[in-house]
């Protein structure tokens, strides 16, 4: 290591492409050989820190075993340069066996997992400050990243603007989620399964806006803005992990900015907007983002990231699809961050599982496989890269075609399949950077939601984009923001093609965005239903969509064991709201899209 550690400009004789020793073991010199890729390694070191005699200089020449922790501290764009070759053997013994034995390739990889652990772990720099960040670098600003996040949550706003200047809830928000919260006592409330799960997100919520009511600290007027503003911070929650994200592919100011706007203005996903019903999805975007993320090196943050793991099944179970894939990641990497995040995930979703999840009557109906292709063919193809009326018109021809088993429903179910394999097979070339987990988290979670999981639906509403919007957003954004990593990897041929993706990406949503379908944009106003309320308490209160009603009558009744469809039940019941989504499935004409999109939990 002591070799390494004197080496002088003067020893490198790139013409005859030898490293001269001196005074190496037993006291002797000789010659290395030199690689030309070790050759190019070492010119840009000397750039980088210009030294005019000794290659490597620490605090301490006693100190050899210092000097690859220095020389990693120099250079952030060495350290990316470096760190995307890797090397599994330490950095001190690599070096110092490759230039006795001339094994001139395993410098280099000793060099360079020496950068890569700077990049990851912020090692001590010469000057002695730290680098900033438990990461490779730093590309944005705290300014900037306070002025994005300003941004994102005005677009976010701005979408359901209508929503924000009265106050609303959603269909089973306020039908369900509210009212129980304001007939039953609060344990019960806060601990309630509803559809077959545990959602404790809008249980909380909504019997937090139901207690602010009750003891007069805001009027029912302003009700709905307490669980619309505790869904946004759990929808701003995403983009902010995004800011502060550790992974390759996601360190350009571009690669950041797209994958916010992803979040933002993804086409046909509005109903998961200021919905408490919905910080689900969000929880289950997070886990997705965790696990494209490197593993954090900071305390606090592996904390977040673990105490998001474990709410997130307790809100829906929609994260705990995600398991299998941190279990796999853990495996692959050998890492033992990984494990404590799949174990973090594991506790939530045995606790959803062992104790709230029950199965529900109207879950569980399963597609055929190529008719779940055109779903997500549609869903997760056509729509983010061609707009969503595209989507709907080649849906409703889908659905014509599927009961002959037509052309059109085969072809664009191989059109699917061949553009999600060709996804995951350029993604899977480089497993270190986010772009597979990014992929195939989203794909499993529109196979699981489409192919298991959706309530019951009219005939054909399933193949118009607009139904069930729900399912649409976390998918959207994980592949999306998967294949905006694929275009910033350099070097590689197809990486303009995905530039082009990403184009049309923010093109399909620019084009829609700000324009929600009817039940979703526009509804009752809350204050003149509340007004009316005053003046008779058996008015049932209509929210968004005005088909659905809110019961704040002083009559309370406990909810049936059964979760059978029963519309003589209370309409805060299970029973009841079940009723209400056979009803909603009668057959429609699936040319109609938008009708009840906003239904369903």
């Amino acid at each position: 290591m002591s070799e390494v550690a004197h080496l002088k400009v003067d020893d490198i004789d790139s013409t005859r492409m030898l490293i001269r020793v001196e005074q190496g073991k037993g006291g002797k010199d000789r010659n290395a050989m030199l690689s030309p890729q070790l050759l190019e390694l070492l010119r840009m070191w000397w750039r980088e820190g210009r030294k005019p005699v000794m290659m490597w200089v620490a605090k301490s020449r006693d100190r050899p075993d210092q000097v690859l922790r220095v020389a990693a501290g120099r250079g952030y764009r060495l350290a990316t340069f470096a760190g995307r070759l890797g090397g599994s053997v330490g950095a001190r013994a690599v070096a110092a066996w490759a230039i006795d034995e001339g094994a001139r390739q395993l410098v280099f990889r000793g060099l360079a997992q020496a950068l890569r652990r700077w990049r990851q772990r912020g090692w001590e720099r010469p000057g002695g400050g730290r680098s900033t960040g438990d990461r490779s670098g730093v590309v944005l600003s705290t300014a900037t990243r306070a002025a994005l996040l300003g941004v994102f949550l005005a677009l976010i706003v701005f979408r359901l603007r209508h929503a924000w200047s009265g106050g609303r809830f959603l269909s089973e928000e306020g039908t369900i989620f509210f009212a129980y919260g304001w007939h039953r006592p609060v344990g019960e409330a806060l601990w309630r399964s509803f559809a077959g799960y545990l959602n404790l997100g809008a249980n909380a919520a909504t019997l937090l806006a139901v207690q602010f009511v009750r003891r007069g600290v805001l009027g029912l007027e302003q009700a709905p803005y307490v669980t619309m503003a505790i869904a946004t911070a759990f929808q701003v929650l995403p983009a902010a992990l995004l800011l502060g994200a550790q992974g390759r592919g996601l360190q350009s100011r571009r690669a950041v900015i797209v994958c916010l706007l992803l979040m933002a203005i993804s086409p046909m996903t509005e109903e998961v907007f200021a919905n408490s019903l919905h910080i689900q999805f969000h929880l289950t975007l997070c886990a997705g983002l965790i696990l494209a993320f490197d593993t954090p090196e900071r305390g606090w943050r592996r904390g977040l990231y673990a105490a998001l793991l474990v709410l997130g099944p307790l809100c829906g179970p929609g994260t705990i699809v995600l398991l299998p894939l941190f279990v796999l990641r853990a495996l692959v990497e050998k890492s033992t961050r990984r494990i404590e995040q799949s174990a973090a995930l594991s506790v939530g979703a045995a606790l959803q599982l062992g104790l709230f999840f029950i199965q529900s009557p109207l879950r569980g109906h399963s597609l055929d496989p190529v008719t779940l292709l055109d779903l997500l063919a549609l869903r997760l193809g056509v729509m983010p890269l061609f707009s969503a009326p595209v989507a709907s018109v080649l849906g409703a021809a889908a659905y014509r075609a599927a009961a002959g088993h037509g052309i059109v429903w085969w072809s664009l179910a191989l059109g699917g399949g061949a553009y999600f394999a060709l996804l995951l097979g350029l993604a899977l070339r480089d497993r270190r950077d986010p772009a597979f987990w990014l992929i195939v988290s989203g794909l499993l979670l529109a196979g699981v939601s489409f192919g298991l999981g959706m309530l019951p639906l009219a005939p054909g509403s399933a193949f118009l984009v607009a139904a069930s919007q729900r399912y649409n957003y976390v998918p959207l954004v994980l592949m999306g923001c998967g294949i905006v990593v694929l275009s910033e990897r350099t070097g590689t041929r197809c990486a303009g093609v995905f530039r082009v993706l990403t184009i049309l990406m923010v093109a399909s949503g620019a084009l829609t965005f700000g324009f929600a379908l009817p039940g979703l944009a526009r509804g009752p106003e809350w204050a003149d239903e509340v007004a009316r309320w005053r003046s008779d308490r058996d008015y049932p209160l209509r929210v968004w969509p005005e088909d659905w009603r809110v019961d704040l009558s002083s009559r309370d009744r406990a909810c049936p064991d059964s979760p059978r469809a029963d519309p003589s039940v209370p309409g805060y019941c299970e029973g009841s709201w079940a009723a209400h989504v056979l009803r909603d499935a009668a057959p429609v004409r699936p040319d109609h899209a938008g009708e009840g999109a906003g239904d369903g939990s």
